[in-house]
């Protein structure tokens, strides 16, 4: 354990990554010649006196330019796996139970004792080297990552310097190492990680925490309710020991807990439960209490509307009726012992039942590019969630039938790399949902016409042409499933496509893909 003290200024040699070339790589060529240029000047020079020469060279230069450059600093980060957003008036995500991940939540809230730390999307974890103005990863040669363990609840980012006083964690009281990796760790201190940054980026190892953070002791006895995890960037001096490189600010992890894996039982259920799911599924609910609800008249008066409690929708409606009569909803409190203390467990149960319960839904999403006249992408779904934004179920396209009524004309895909014009598509189509209120997509409501065949110029959008069908596809849609021509072969109604894309993959309940006319 130490007190954290130090901040970092960036050095000169750190410029934004490129593509093509890092200087990680640039590095390597640089000590290469500086070895060959040696030899020939001090011949018989050992191995061990040169990489001792390079390293003093290399730390004496970045020493000496670290100061009038930009600001650089840590900071954690994933690619979160899952799609849904958060706004409760987003019909395209209200019923996904997996929301993305906070843009500071790289961690999960809880882990097990020996648990890998990733993300509570089970995403991997990075730590990226920033410029905070630019917002550009930078590549630093001979720059490593040190990753430790601190003092969550001590942690106050909104203090002037909030790692003043906080404590790292290294080890406990009886000398257990807290912070420990299944893979490679460089580290010279116990309770610490060393990875190195790679062009600006380092992929945490498979670390772990061995003990939980109300059994963990340090300082004579103290524990904490939180931990943290605390990245640093470090290089090795002359002498091969890390020392913090200046001007590059630290990372600090969102706060976490860890618990025994019996106690995490609460943790690991869902914040936005099925209609269907059982009572056990919901946090702060036991077994115990499950089966008394079951009963619930016994247990909260005849007058109750629901004789019997055993789903979450069954409570969400035993909770709106309580909510006209006190007397059923301090029977309700004594029940579920959610009273004085454990108040915050019934706001809790009462926030999630409100507003984040979820229902069926398979329906298909559909996003429609700009300036294309209503054709876009159709994409498969499951609970809500597009199944893949790489592989698009297919074409779609608006159409007003003859009878007047609207419909979507959908071309099942294989492989959306058969044409340019499909692949531009899914990548817009990809950045649209990343941005705020998903522009252009829809939950897809018409009725579905499928076809086997398109022609590649109803792709072109803008001046190019109006992305339509032709017109022989277009009439034989309009005659019915009777006199269709071949190629139309599935009429189908939102209900019945959604059913078969709960079924399986949308593929399959859609006529064969068929390749795209030239």
């Amino acid at each position: 354990m130490r007190c954290l003290q130090q901040h970092v200024r960036c050095t000169a040699w750190a410029q934004p990554l490129h593509r093509n070339m890092s200087q990680d790589y640039v590095l390597d060529k640089v000590k290469h010649f500086a070895v060959v240029f040696a030899q020939e000047l001090v011949p018989g020079i050992t191995q061990q006196q040169l990489d001792l020469a390079f390293s003093r060279a290399l730390y004496s230069i970045s020493a000496q330019e670290t100061s009038g450059h930009a600001q650089l600093q840590l900071k954690f980060n994933h690619s979160c796996r899952f799609l849904g957003c958060v706004s409760q008036d987003c019909m395209l995500c209200k019923n996904n139970p997996h929301k993305t991940c906070g843009s500071g939540d790289n961690f999960d809230e809880a882990y097990a004792d020996n648990q890998v730390l990733r993300a509570r999307c089970e995403a991997d974890v990075y730590v990226d080297l920033i410029n905070h103005v630019s917002g550009d990863i930078c590549s630093a040669a001979g720059v490593e990552v040190q990753l430790s363990v601190i003092d969550g609840d001590a942690y106050n980012d909104a203090a002037p310097d909030p790692l003043t006083t906080v404590m790292e964690l290294h080890a406990s009281d009886d000398g257990v190492p807290l912070l420990q990796c299944y893979g490679p760790n460089r580290a010279l201190h116990a309770g610490t990680v060393v990875v190195p940054l790679q062009g600006g980026r380092a992929k945490l190892p498979e670390a772990f925490i061995t003990d939980k953070n109300d059994t963990f002791h340090f300082g004579g006895g103290a524990t904490t309710g939180h931990f943290r995890l605390l990245a640093l960037a470090m290089r090795r001096d002359e002498l091969g020991n890390p020392v913090p490189v200046e001007g590059v600010a630290p990372a600090v992890s969102n706060a976490f807990v860890v618990k025994t894996q019996r106690a995490l039982n609460d943790y690991r259920k869902s914040a936005y439960p099925h209609y269907r799911d059982e009572l056990t599924r919901l946090r702060y609910i036991g077994a115990i209490t499950a089966t008394r609800l079951k009963d619930a008249r016994a247990w909260l008066g005849r007058d109750v509307p629901l004789e019997c409690v055993d789903s979450v929708q069954s409570l969400k409606q035993l909770l709106e009726y309580v909510d006209t009569n006190r007397q059923v909803e301090d029977k309700l409190l004594a029940l579920l012992n959610m009273r004085g203390r454990h108040r915050h467990k019934w706001d809790f149960l009462r926030a999630v039942l409100a507003g984040k319960v979820v229902y069926d839904d398979n329906a298909f999403r559909v996003w429609y590019a700009p300036d294309s006249n209503g054709c876009g992408l159709l994409y498969a779904t499951k609970q809500a969630q597009v199944q893949s934004m790489d592989k698009p179920a297919g074409i779609a396209q608006r159409m007003t039938r003859q009878d007047g009524t609207a419909a979507v004309q959908v071309m099942m895909l294989s492989d959306v790399q058969q044409h340019p014009q499909l692949l531009t598509w899914r990548r817009q189509a990809e950045a649209a949902w990343r941005e705020p209120g998903h522009p252009g997509w829809q939950v897809l409501q018409e009725e579905i016409d499928y076809v086997t065949n398109w022609p590649v110029t109803a792709l072109r959008t803008g001046s190019q042409a109006a992305p339509i069908a032709p017109a022989s596809i277009a009439a034989g849609m309009l005659q019915g499933s009777a006199a269709a021509p071949a190629e139309l072969a599935v009429q189908q109604r939102l209900p019945q496509a959604a059913a078969a894309a709960a079924a399986g993959p949308a593929v399959s309940a859609a006529p064969p893909a068929a390749v795209l006319e030239d």
